[in-house]
């Protein structure tokens, strides 16, 4: 198994648990800053590089980078879906005031980066497991 795989592997598991959490958190409605504990999971994603990136492991080949940049493709482009559909949704809902809200906006970067890691994860297993 490469180096790349087990931290896909390992970004899967983070991001799945942070949504999680992510999730739970914000339906407890006494607290207005839970979802910044799902946000704070998601800081286990550097400890990753320590991780994996070990002395004597497998170099990559083309093949790996080319899994790595579809990947990360994928990633980036479902990280810029969600913010501008979620701002598209914001001003679609709340356009009759002028404003929107803060609180309407501040969970956004943390549900939008599990998105995408969880995309460029789940698309590098993917491509992964169908030797590009």
């Amino acid at each position: 198994m490469t180096r790349y795989r087990k931290y896909s592997r390992f970004q899967l598991l983070v991001s799945l648990s942070a949504l999680v959490a992510a999730s739970v958190l914000l339906l407890i409605p006494a607290t207005r800053t839970a979802y910044l504990a799902g946000f704070g999971i998601l800081g286990l994603l550097g400890v990753g590089e320590i991780l994996f990136n070990r002395k004597g492991s497998p170099l990559e080949d083309e093949r790996d980078e080319a899994i790595q940049r579809k990947a990360t493709t994928a990633g980036f482009t479902m990280l810029w879906l969600g913010l501008v559909g979620w701002s598209l949704l914001a001003l679609f809902v709340f356009s009759s005031n002028g404003t929107v809200p803060i609180g309407v906006v501040k969970p956004l970067v943390p549900l939008v980066w599990c998105l995408m890691t969880l995309t460029q994860a789940t698309w590098a297993l993917v491509l992964d497991g169908r030797s590009v």
